[in-house]
């Protein structure tokens, strides 16, 4: 196994998917007032532009800025935090208290059956990691 250290950036493994058409607009609220408009964006612009990797889909909102947050790296963090609350505890539309349910880290198996161990510690890692690899996997189907 491989330990990942803050100032280590990851390898890319298989990308993190998600659905955010799964999660409850309450639970998305709690994240952030626009959280709901900001995946819609996302959702939109990858049907139109046929995208599913969520880093490309957020700078596309970004550069949009609807939302008024006004940079890149105010929607990157939004986005972040959403990525880290879905892995995290906020489960597909169940009510979320809002806390992180992991508490010491999380592991990733590669296919080649590799290991990846990230502590809660090292928590910006595990964020970029996240956004560096997350997929949309609602954007690819209907």
């Amino acid at each position: 196994m491989k330990m990942i250290t803050a100032t280590e950036k990851p390898k890319r493994t298989n990308p993190f998917r998600l659905n955010p058409k799964k999660y409850s607009k309450e639970n998305l609220i709690k994240l952030d007032s626009a959280m709901p408009q900001f995946l819609a964006q996302m959702y939109m612009c990858s049907k139109d532009k046929k995208i599913t990797r969520c880093k490309e889909l957020v700078e596309l909102v970004a550069k949009e800025d609807s939302l008024g947050y006004g940079s890149l790296e105010m929607y990157e963090y939004k986005f972040k935090k959403f990525l880290c609350a879905c892995v995290f505890g906020m489960a597909e539309m169940e009510d979320w208290e809002g806390m992180d349910v992991l508490t010491d880290g999380y592991i990733i198996a590669k296919e080649n059956g590799e290991m990846q161990v990230y502590h809660v510690a090292e928590r910006r890692a595990w964020e970029q990691y996240l956004y560096e690899n997350a997929v949309c996997d609602a954007c690819n189907n209907s």
